[in-house]
């Protein structure tokens, strides 16, 4: 009888960038992060949050979707900071929204130091690159391409573009939330942003942290959680880890 391949094996990521199938997702990826508006409720609702000449960092910003939505809040008056690590989908970002006014693109990862480290991203069973769950941490259940990336932290960030304010933290990076807050601490402490965020156990157990660890981190930081109902922008207060979402933090003298 013969065995299943093993799974968890780095695959040639030339060989799965050209394939024909890959080069007409890239094409499709393009058009639909340009042309199509699917987060535009999302960020709608986010807005809220959000004030006029606003300076938000979008983490993780793949191929632009809530960076072009973001750019338009305010007619245009907000500043937008892109942080896409993976020249893939980067080389995407900037076709969408490389181009506006206030939006700034940075081609690397925020995290808790300054290196060069391996980005995996996943080899969907079609053939296809998971481009948007792209992580930190070694890939053990499915095929995958590396791509080597640069790293650096938020507060060295800050300092070097001289930032002097800062009010909305967007943060989906597949389980390296923890490398980004730690990396950014003096500033969201001096700047206090709201904070919306993706978590999930299971992509923070591969960084060696879990849920808990971003509640009790954000929490020494003065913060509160909320889940936000996306038909209305209401919030609700959450005392913990309530399965993997998005949440949002709300420096506790920032509330009404």
């Amino acid at each position: 009888m013969q065995s299943s391949p093993q799974k968890g094996q780095r695959r040639d990521s030339a060989r799965i960038y050209n394939s024909p199938a890959q080069r007409f997702e890239r094409l499709l990826q393009t058009f639909k992060a340009k042309y199509r508006s699917r987060d535009r409720h999302v960020i709608t609702c986010l807005g809220t949050l959000i004030p006029e000449n606003g300076v938000i960092f979008d983490i993780g910003a793949h191929h632009g979707n809530y960076a072009k939505e973001f750019a338009r809040l305010h007619q245009g008056k907000v500043q937008v900071h892109c942080f896409e690590p993976s020249p893939y989908n980067a080389s995407i970002l900037e076709a969408v929204a490389g181009k506006l006014p206030n939006v700034t693109i940075n081609r690397f990862a925020l995290a808790d130091h300054a290196e060069e480290a391996d980005l995996y991203l996943p080899i969907k069973e079609t053939g296809r690159l998971g481009t948007g769950i792209g992580h930190f941490g070694k890939e053990k259940t499915r095929d995958y391409i590396t791509e080597r990336v640069r790293t650096m932290p938020l507060d060295a960030y800050a300092k070097e573009h001289g930032l002097s304010r800062f009010d909305f933290l967007k943060c989906d990076v597949e389980g390296a939330e923890m490398q980004v807050l730690n990396g950014g601490s003096e500033t969201i402490r001096r700047f206090r942003p709201t904070i919306y965020i993706e978590i999930a156990e299971e992509y923070l157990s591969r960084m060696g942290h879990c849920a808990k660890d971003v509640f009790e981190l954000l929490g020494s930081f003065g913060y509160d959680a909320y889940q936000m109902e996306l038909g209305t922008g209401a919030l609700s207060r959450v005392d913990g880890y309530q399965g993997p979402e998005n949440y949002i933090f709300r420096a506790k003298d920032s509330r009404e």
